[in-house]
């Protein structure tokens, strides 16, 4: 379904609501993330992976509440430097709003 990963995003950057649905427990998302990686000063969670033509990458910070999905059609193109570098501009964006 077009969005999903978009409709996940959005649960984990509300502490497991979604559409004023509890879907997790805010217990169970901390429990859940365990892999943090550090960015200035901020904690963002990520994954990505792919096979032979295709690559994929989601990271999210519920700290800043940010998330990007990145999918790509290319086992040559990657996921990971889009998905970081689409955060670090959003981030920047955000912080030049103040």
């Amino acid at each position: 379904m077009r969005g999903d990963l978009c409709h996940w995003l959005l649960a984990w950057l509300n502490h497991g609501e979604y559409k004023g649905a509890h879907i997790l427990a805010a217990s169970t998302c901390d429990l859940m993330i365990t892999n943090n990686l550090g960015w200035y000063g901020h904690k963002f969670v990520h994954h990505g992976g792919g096979d032979i033509g295709f690559g994929s990458f989601i990271c999210f910070s519920p700290e800043l509440g940010l998330g990007v999905a990145v999918l790509v059609n290319s086992d040559n193109i990657n996921a990971n430097r889009i998905g970081y570098q689409s955060l670090w501009i959003l981030e920047e964006m955000i912080e030049n709003q103040k």
